[in-house]
C-alpha cells in the first residue's frame, strides 16, 4: 500500500519542530478532520513508514533534455510533484526511449548527438504536459476553500 498526503506548510517543517514525537503523530494531527477512512489509513501505518518531505518541481518545463552529448532523464529533466503519480513512470519512459534510440545503425555506429536531439524532441513535450498538469492538480488539491 502506498499513500501520500499534502499540506501547504513552510519548507523544513517537521514533527519535532511542531513539538511532536513522530511524523505519524504529525500526520494524524494534520488530517484529524478528514474522512474516517483517511484517518484509519494513517492509524494503520507503521510509524517507521510515515515520511515527510518538502516537495519541489521545475518552475518551468525544459524545452530540451540534452545539450550536445549530455542528456537528462527522470527527475533531473522533469521534476514534478506527485499529484498525478506520473513522475517515476515518466522517468522509465525516458529510459526506454533512450534505449530504443541508442541502438546502433546498420554500420554499427551511433550518432549520439542526433539520438539525443530525437530523444529531446520525443520526450520533452510529453513530460512538459505532465509537469504542468501535476502542478495544476497540486494547486486544485491544496486550494483553500472559504
Amino acid at each position: 500500500m502506498y499513500w501520500f498526503a499534502v499540506t501547504s506548510v513552510e519548507a523544513g517543517r517537521s514533527a519535532a519542530s511542531d513539538g511532536l514525537a513522530t511524523e505519524k503523530e504529525a500526520a494524524a494531527r494534520e488530517f484529524a478532520g478528514w474522512y474516517p477512512a483517511a484517518r484509519s489509513l494513517i492509524a494503520q501505518t507503521d510509524e517507521s513508514e510515515v515520511l515527510r518531505h518538502d516537495l519541489y518541481d521545475l518552475a518551468k518545463p525544459l524545452k530540451a533534455f540534452h545539450r550536445g552529448r549530455v542528456a537528462l532523464a527522470g527527475d533531473s529533466a522533469h521534476a514534478m510533484t506527485p499529484d498525478l503519480g506520473q513522475g517515476a513512470g515518466c522517468g522509465l519512459e525516458d529510459a526506454a526511449a533512450l534505449a530504443a534510440l541508442l541502438r546502433p545503425g546498420p554500420d554499427g555506429d551511433v550518432d549520439v548527438v542526433g539520438v539525443l536531439e530525437r530523444y529531446s524532441h520525443l520526450r520533452a513535450p510529453k513530460a512538459a504536459r505532465l509537469l504542468r498538469a501535476s502542478r495544476f492538480m497540486g494547486r486544485v488539491a491544496q486550494r483553500q476553500w472559504k
